[in-house]
């Protein structure tokens, strides 16, 4: 991926990938989808220094920590008479950060992003990886190698330098919450 041009994507102080970003998310614990860990990624693939801790508090809501500091909340709602699901990413203070409804298609997910860049931000998601792009570049990427599993979630996140880490990581979040939203589907059906 390209680096952006300068600013960048910058929603966030001191949260703008400086140059190519490789990060591993994965449940803090293997039985329990409500905490994850996004740590640098070393050489051999595996989890490094941790970046940030994600929490969800309850069904609908996450915090985003980085040294026990709260950085970022991420909610849930659905409409009275849908059941489309929208997120809203918030910044210490109450400035919101980003704004997505999501649409299901037949093969992927379609996200209607607002956003208080001048960018078009744009994701798309399939079964099992993501891409971000801004203005049809591709800024970030995430890839869950064991597709649709009830085994212990783990993700590779690769970010471009320029962009926003918080807008990435509470995209991949979102995209986790819907894909375990699918194997609850899934397993429902069967």
């Amino acid at each position: 991926m390209n680096p952006l041009p300068p600013p960048g994507i910058v929603l966030c102080q001191g949260f703008t990938a400086k140059r190519p970003e490789q990060f591993v998310m994965k449940e803090k614990q293997g039985w329990s989808k409500n905490s994850y860990i996004a740590a640098f990624r070393l050489p051999n693939g595996e989890p490094g220094e941790t970046f940030l801790e994600i929490e969800q508090q309850n069904r609908k809501n996450w915090d985003f920590k980085q040294n026990g500091r709260v950085v970022l909340k991420l909610q849930k709602t659905t409409g009275c008479w849908t059941s489309k699901p929208e997120y809203v990413a918030i910044a210490p203070g109450g400035r919101q950060i980003f704004h997505t409804k999501l649409k299901d298609g037949f093969t992927k997910t379609k996200f209607e992003m607002q956003t208080p860049t001048t960018q078009n931000i744009e994701v798309d998601r399939h079964q099992s990886w993501m891409t971000i792009t801004a203005d049809g570049q591709p800024v970030a990427t995430q890839k869950h190698p064991n597709g649709l599993s009830f085994r212990s979630r783990r993700d590779n996140i690769d970010v471009t330098p320029g962009m926003d880490l918080l807008l990435t990581f509470g995209l991949v979040m979102v995209t986790i919450d819907k894909y375990n939203q699918d194997v609850k589907t899934v397993a429902a059906a069967t």
